[in-house]
C-alpha cells in the first residue's frame, strides 16, 4: 500500500462540520489517502526480526511507524485530512484547530506546516511537555486548556466558533483513524497471516504485530 498501482481519479467530499454524518471508508478511500500522503511521507520499513519470531514461535513482522516525522503513524491521518481540505480550496486564514494530548496534535501541526497553514492546538495543562515543544517547533500555536482532554476539546470548539478555523478532530478524527487502520491492515502482512494491530495512543492499547502461526499450529497467537 505504500506504492499501490491504482490511482483513483476522484475524491469524496470529507465531512466538515460537527453535524456531518460519519461514513465508513472503502478501499477506494484508503487508496485516495495513500495518493495524498505519498508526496509528503517516506514509506516506513516492514521488518521481519528473527529474534522476535523465535520468541513468539511464529513469523513476526514489525511496521516501523516510529520512523515517521512525528514518531507515530497518526501523521498519515493528519496529512490526509489537510490534503483533502486543500483539494477543496483549503482552510482560510484562521487555519486549522484541533484538540489533542500529543500525537494527533503533532500530525495536524506537521500537515499544517508542510501546506503552509496556521495550526492552533488545544491540549490539557498536563500534556507531555516534549510533545508540546514538538508541536510548537512545527509552528503550531499550542494553548493549554483545562485539566483533561474534554476541557481542551471544549476550548478548541469555542475557538473554532469564534475564529472560523476548520476543526481538525471531530468528526474527522474517527473517520481518519479508520483510514489509518485500513492502511495498516492492507499493508502490514501476507494475506494468509493471522494478525492483530493497534496503536498505542487513542486508537488502542496494544503494540502492533502481525504474524503467521508456526507450521502445524492452527491457533491464533498475539503479543501484548
Amino acid at each position: 500500500m505504500d506504492n499501490p498501482r491504482a490511482e483513483p481519479a476522484t475524491s469524496r467530499q470529507p465531512a466538515t462540520g460537527r453535524d456531518q454524518e460519519l461514513w465508513e471508508p472503502t478501499i477506494h478511500d484508503v487508496l485516495l489517502a495513500q495518493r495524498r500522503i505519498a508526496p509528503h511521507l517516506t514509506p516506513t520499513p516492514l521488518l521481519k526480526p528473527a529474534a522476535l519470531a523465535r520468541a513468539l514461535g511464529c513469523e513476526a513482522y514489525v511496521k516501523c511507524e516510529n520512523l515517521q516525522p512525528v514518531g507515530a503513524f497518526k501523521v498519515r491521518g493528519g496529512v490526509n485530512l489537510v490534503a483533502a481540505l486543500v483539494e477543496q480550496g483549503g482552510p482560510g486564514p484562521p487555519g486549522l484547530a484541533t484538540a489533542s494530548t500529543g500525537n494527533h496534535g503533532q500530525s495536524i501541526a506537521y500537515a499544517a506546516h508542510i501546506f503552509g497553514l496556521r495550526a492552533t492546538i488545544f491540549a490539557p495543562q498536563g500534556a507531555n511537555p516534549l510533545k508540546v515543544a514538538a508541536m510548537e517547533a512545527l509552528g503550531a500555536d499550542v494553548r493549554l486548556e483545562g485539566q483533561d482532554f474534554d476541557a481542551a476539546r471544549e476550548g478548541c470548539e469555542a475557538f473554532v466558533r469564534a475564529s472560523g478555523a476548520r476543526c481538525g478532530h471531530r468528526p474527522h478524527w474517527r473517520r481518519l483513524r479508520r483510514v489509518r487502520g485500513g492502511h495498516r491492515r492492507a499493508r502490514l502482512a501476507p494475506r494468509d497471516a493471522r494478525h492483530r494491530g493497534a496503536g498505542r495512543g487513542g486508537a488502542g492499547r496494544l503494540p502492533l504485530f502481525s504474524f503467521r502461526p508456526a507450521r502445524g499450529d492452527r491457533g491464533s497467537r498475539h503479543a501484548r
